[in-house]
């Protein structure tokens, strides 16, 4: 909770002042939110299995959405540590259920195993949704992404802005399964080397609500390691309960 809580100290200011100006309607909102837990084999950078949780609390109607997540992984071998993943942040969307919706992200990441000591993004951006009916979603979006990056090994900070481009599609299965992507492109505009992609393939069949069980892949593949002898691919692969309350 602590390493946590540092994560974010450089928002603290934009947070505090985005709560008191939502809190009006945030307290006569309806919520909704999403637990995750799990367990995943990850190859790469790391071989093991970890631990990991996700979650999201979410308003939204037709003029805007506001939603919090986040995302902890956790591992150990022979009670040593070797890895450890926080991540989380704020999104603000407007026009959320329109073709066009415009959106604002605030996100902190850390991972001292990949030398990411800390990641602080913030993002804007529009989703274009493409086609929608009750059985599937296609969408697609576009944001330009501002990173300020320190590191374990260097004692220089880095910003880089980044082009954000993430195709999703999410297609319904007979009556109680859909088949998910997520992918993100992530190029650095001053060095068009330094991308990096992310993608998720997920199936998710309900048990009974509020109940399912979700396996996925994941993949990351960072073009340019920000340390010598970091691998360029990661991979997990996961199987987790999804808690719905809405």
């Amino acid at each position: 909770i602590y390493k946590f809580v540092v994560l974010f100290i450089d928002m603290r200011k934009f947070i505090i002042i985005t709560f008191f100006a939502l809190m009006p309607k945030l307290i006569l909102a309806q919520w909704k939110g999403k637990a995750e837990l799990g367990s995943s084999f990850y190859s790469g950078n790391v071989n093991k299995f970890d631990l990991r949780s996700t979650g999201k609390i979410a308003h939204a109607d037709s003029i805007f959405e506001f939603s919090a997540f986040f995302k902890t992984i956790y591992a150990e071998t022979d009670h040593v540590q070797n890895n450890e993943e926080i991540s989380g942040g704020f999104k603000f969307d407007y026009l959320p259920t329109s073709k066009l919706s415009p959106f604002v992200v605030l996100q902190a990441y850390r991972n001292d195993f990949k030398n990411i000591h800390q990641r602080l993004s913030s993002i804007l951006g529009t989703k274009f949704v493409y086609f929608l009916n009750h059985y599937a979603a296609y969408s697609i979006s576009f944001a330009a992404q501002y990173d300020m990056e320190k590191y374990v090994s260097e004692t220089a900070d880095k910003n880089k802005i980044r082009l954000s481009i993430r195709p999703k599609f999410k297609q319904k299965i007979g009556s109680n399964a859909y088949f998910q992507n997520i992918t993100f492109y992530r190029p650095n505009v001053q060095n068009w080397q330094d991308y990096i992609i992310e993608s998720q393939t997920s199936l998710t069949a309900n048990l009974g609500k509020p109940i399912s069980l979700k396996l996925s892949y994941e993949i990351e593949y960072v073009n340019q390691p920000t340390k010598t002898g970091l691998l360029k691919t990661d991979q997990a692969l996961l199987a987790s309960l999804v808690f719905e309350l809405k």
